[in-house]
């Protein structure tokens, strides 16, 4: 947390955002006469003293137990001492610094609440993932245990496949969601080798129906290659490239995702029609939080995350990845084309 008045807590000093610290007092604070100061008055009642080098305290008792605002002067609360060299000499106006004082505590009971809040929110999201996997879980133990039951079963399976998607789906969310909170995560835990026509297809069946859109992701050709990354991101990766073409797919043409081996490479290119990106967007794409102005005049749904994490995966496990769009037509209004996404594994 910022503070806007210098402060001295628990024996560590942290200059102000507004007002700052002079600088004879931050190399002064910790010294003997000063320490035998703050211990004295950390027994007294809050409020404004004067320190031994002449400036004003406040001493405030927290929660956190007693913290001092100190290293200026404050009218009416210093003693008149005269030091050479001294940089941050002037006076603070009483009403400024009472003024300052409240501004300090709205902005700690905030940075308490949305501390609360935050607790509160990763807890429940704690809870939310729990009870997810373990629908995931019993939902594939039933297709597992009745799948070769015969046809009386068949209904009812489909249905629980539906559930099984939506959870999977579900998954994906949280699982991106935790890598957008902590990037650095992406170099952590064991890789090992991992068929991507595998992860990729696990994605086209979970995105069946994905935003109430009649889209089809169609597949052309297949392949056993395999790379190595870690699982959880070779499954977001696909998840993030798929997921973006058809939302951001218009009319109901398919999503086509081409695979190629060539020369001991995989080349996975997926195709699809949307918003177009222009030319001076290209680059821009795969920057935290940027929307071309197409995609927004389309659809005010969005971070623009998705393609920055799907570039910070690629470039933890040395994937290739270029973009490009082609203009076609107007679409009410909003410039359209073909968009595509190429990687190299």
């Amino acid at each position: 947390m910022e503070n806007l008045l210098p402060m001295l807590y628990n024996g560590e000093f942290t200059d102000g955002t507004v007002i700052h610290s002079s600088e004879r007092c931050k190399k002064k604070c910790k010294e003997e006469s000063c320490v035998k100061f703050y211990k004295k008055i950390e027994k007294s009642n809050e409020g404004i003293y004067e320190c031994p080098g002449g400036y004003t305290v406040y001493h405030k008792i927290t929660d956190r137990g007693s913290l001092f605002y100190n290293g200026f002067r404050v009218k009416n609360h210093f003693k008149k001492i005269s030091y050479k060299h001294e940089e941050n000499n002037y006076v603070i106006p009483e009403n400024l610094f009472n003024d300052l004082l409240v501004a300090e505590e709205r902005i700690e009971k905030f940075y308490q609440e949305t501390e609360h809040r935050s607790n509160i929110h990763n807890d429940l999201l704690h809870d939310v993932k729990k009870l997810d996997s373990q629908i995931l879980y019993k939902s594939q133990d039933i297709l597992n245990t009745y799948a070769n039951k015969g046809s009386e079963y068949k209904e009812i399976l489909n249905k629980i496949k539906n559930i099984n998607a939506m959870e999977e789906l579900i998954s994906c969310k949280y699982n991106v969601y935790d890598l957008a909170l902590n990037i650095q995560a992406l170099s952590l835990g064991n890789t090992s080798m991992v068929n991507i026509y595998k992860k990729f297809d696990k994605v086209r069946y979970i995105l069946i129906g994905y935003k109430n859109k009649n889209v089809n992701i169609d597949f052309q050709g297949q392949t056993d290659y395999k790379y190595e990354m870690k699982t959880s991101y070779a499954e977001i990766l696909p998840f993030l490239l798929l997921e973006n073409a058809v939302k951001y797919t218009i009319g109901n043409k398919a999503v086509e995702v081409i695979f190629e081996e060539t020369n001991n490479n995989l080349y996975v290119s997926i195709e699809s029609f949307g918003p177009y990106c222009e030319e001076d967007e290209i680059d821009k794409i795969f920057q935290k939080n940027y929307r071309g102005k197409n995609i927004i005049n389309h659809n005010s749904d969005g971070t623009g995350v998705g393609l920055f994490l799907v570039k910070e995966i690629c470039n933890q496990f040395e994937i290739d990845i270029n973009v490009s769009c082609y203009f076609e037509k107007m679409i009410n209004g909003v410039k359209c084309g073909s968009f595509k996404v190429r990687l190299i594994f």
